[in-house]
């Protein structure tokens, strides 16, 4: 699980200004359900990295 979220989290951190990029950087801080929050934060990372691929671009701004 926990290389499984990292290999997500390497999406996110290609672009600093996703939300779920800065959600985790909190979680990470605050220690407090990391992998469940971060989890369901890299999802929501990587809808917007595989819409912004069918259509040309990258998402940078929610």
């Amino acid at each position: 699980m926990k290389r499984n979220l990292l290999f997500h989290l390497i999406f996110c951190i290609f672009d600093a200004s996703t939300i779920c990029f800065r959600q985790c950087r909190v979680y990470i801080r605050q220690r407090q359900r990391y992998f469940r929050q971060c989890r369901k934060h890299t999802r929501h990372c990587q809808k917007q990295i595989t819409l912004a691929s069918d259509i040309g671009y990258m998402v940078r701004k929610h």
